[in-house]
């Protein structure tokens, strides 16, 4: 499994919940409204766990990537941050569209940087080994979690 295609996927998958949530908040429809943030908020934790899990799969980092995952932590910290601002409102409260397009922005931010920044400077300078036994992780937990 090619991780660097999966998790452009998952990215995707990630565009779409925020406009799932969008959608339904703009249809004015609070327990859709409502659904569609936790679907949301599952999926970016579900996305934050996975980058964990294969960060820690990569041995041999040189000092030239120390940069790139410096700066990986601190903008996806920026979207954790603002995702929690959103548990601390309502649907019903006016900040809450505010603070959906915020994550929608920092979430188009995000994938910015990592296409133009952290793959070229972090992944794309990865070992092979490292690149196989990525792969090889990512096959293997979602093969377990098939079963």
């Amino acid at each position: 499994m090619n991780v660097n295609e999966y998790m452009e996927r998952d990215f995707d998958l990630l565009k779409k919940r925020i406009d799932d949530v969008r959608k339904a908040y703009e249809q004015q429809d609070p327990s859709r409204t409502m659904s569609q943030t936790t679907e949301m908020f599952d999926a970016f934790h579900r996305r934050f766990v996975l980058e964990d899990f294969l960060l820690g799969k990569v041995k041999h980092q040189t000092a030239s990537m120390k940069p790139a995952i410096e700066k990986f932590f601190i903008q996806r910290r920026r979207i954790q941050d603002i995702l929690e601002e959103m548990l601390m409102l309502h649907v019903s409260e006016p900040d809450f569209m505010r603070v959906l397009r915020r994550a929608g922005s920092a979430a188009g931010e995000y994938l910015r940087f990592l296409a133009n920044e952290f793959y070229p400077q972090f992944i794309d300078q990865i070992s092979e080994d490292d690149r196989n036994n990525m792969s090889h992780a990512l096959e293997d937990r979602f093969h377990r979690l098939a079963l």
